[in-house]
């Protein structure tokens, strides 16, 4: 498993192939897998030329252990996409 980090342009959050979210520049996108263990519910698809940093699952947990900035921004990112994904 792997989380991603978008450094430039835009990627459409799509479930039964309609978009729920655009994500860009400083997004993470696959943090809600890694912190949650629970499998993908949606696909992403570019909008526009896209930068992205593979993070595996480990070095993302490592990270964010040993950079609290980290943490809490995957921290934060995965309690709204698990929260708007209840509503």
């Amino acid at each position: 498993d792997a989380a991603y980090y978008i450094l430039d342009g835009e990627v459409s959050i799509q479930r039964n192939h309609e978009e729920i979210a655009t994500l860009g520049a400083g997004d993470f996108i696959g943090e809600v897998a890694i912190v949650s263990h629970k499998l993908r519910t949606a696909s992403v698809v570019t909008k526009t030329k896209v930068t992205l940093l593979n993070f595996s699952a480990d070095l993302a947990r490592e990270l964010a252990a040993k950079i609290p900035a980290i943490g809490d921004s995957i921290r934060a990112s995965t309690a709204q996409r698990l929260e708007a994904d209840s509503d």
